[in-house]
């Protein structure tokens, strides 16, 4: 997925700097401002979304703490993943 935002955006910044709009690329700017918004917006929501599975994984299987943390920790190395093992927490 990486690489597919990579190489459209390469295909996109080619397109919207245009050589008549020298030296102020107003198109460009407008181009590089709105993706820079939209990245920040998705982050926010990507942070509130994981908040949001913290909230509701500690209010559905407690908080991890003491004898449950060590529980996630060795749940980590038995290779399940985050929805199998109860314990997980997103960092943020």
């Amino acid at each position: 997925m990486w690489f597919a935002f990579y190489a459209a955006g390469n295909i996109i910044g080619a397109n919207i700097f245009h050589t008549n709009e020298a030296p102020k690329y107003r198109s460009g700017i407008i181009g590089l401002l709105t993706s820079y918004c939209g990245v920040m917006f998705l982050t926010i929501i990507y942070g509130l979304a994981l908040i949001w599975q913290n909230k509701r994984r500690d209010a559905k299987y407690g908080k991890v703490e003491g004898e449950t943390e060590e529980e996630a920790i060795i749940n980590g190395f038995k290779d399940l993943t985050d929805r199998e093992n109860t314990g997980f927490r997103y960092c943020l």
